[in-house]
């Protein structure tokens, strides 16, 4: 578990490997005195040239973030520096990448092939925010978009790998975005830890 406290926000993290060596990644960095970046992402190849390769498309998103870069041109930016390789290995970065404004509490956020957040409201029902975007490798030159929440008190926005919509049964059902989703809306209206919620019924779902 991992917690950042961010002006107003507050930031809670939890990961653990479905096998010995888990696929995924997060980090939170500070851009500039009032914005911090979120990232979420994810490679299609394991082990070492994997992990290497989701250093740099990280590595990259951290130095466009310092100059002011919006996320959706940062995807852009490294996809177009990581393309030849990456394709050429036949693999792909997912990534979402958000910009969080502490000050005027608004999150900026563009997504290159990973699980669409699902955002919260105090008052309502869980909704997914769908922003489309390839990953990362998939398009020598493509464009990502950007979608923009403001985000008020009482409100969670969850973000997720597709670890959680892939856990399959025993039968081999996967847990899938309804079944997400309906998780995520059963824990807000009760309100108990969203983090805990799912963990705790992905494990129950997979039954080991």
């Amino acid at each position: 578990h991992n917690q950042f406290d961010l002006g107003p926000f507050r930031l809670r993290a939890r990961s653990e490997p479905a096998q010995e060596v888990g696929g995924d990644l997060y980090n939170v960095f500070p851009i500039n005195a009032r914005k911090w970046a979120v990232v979420l992402g994810d490679v299609s190849g394991k082990g070492i040239q994997g992990a290497m390769y989701m250093t740099v498309a990280t590595t990259l998103l951290e130095a466009r973030a310092e100059h002011g870069i919006s996320p959706a041109a940062a995807l852009a930016d490294a996809n177009r520096r990581l393309y030849p390789k990456i394709h050429r290995a036949r693999m792909f970065v997912s990534l979402l990448y958000g910009a969080l404004d502490i000050q005027d509490r608004t999150l900026t956020f563009s997504n290159a092939g990973q699980s669409p957040p699902i955002y919260c409201p105090r008052e309502g029902a869980p909704q997914f925010l769908r922003v489309p975007g390839l990953p990362l490798g998939a398009l020598r030159e493509a464009q990502y978009q950007q979608g923009v929440l403001r985000l008020q008190p009482g409100d969670a926005l969850l973000l997720y790998s597709d670890g959680f919509i892939e856990a399959r049964n025993k039968a081999a059902e996967p847990l899938g975005y309804d079944g997400v989703l309906a998780l995520v809306a059963e824990a807000w209206r009760d309100n108990v830890d969203l983090l805990d919620r799912l963990f705790d019924a992905a494990l129950a779902h997979i039954a080991g």
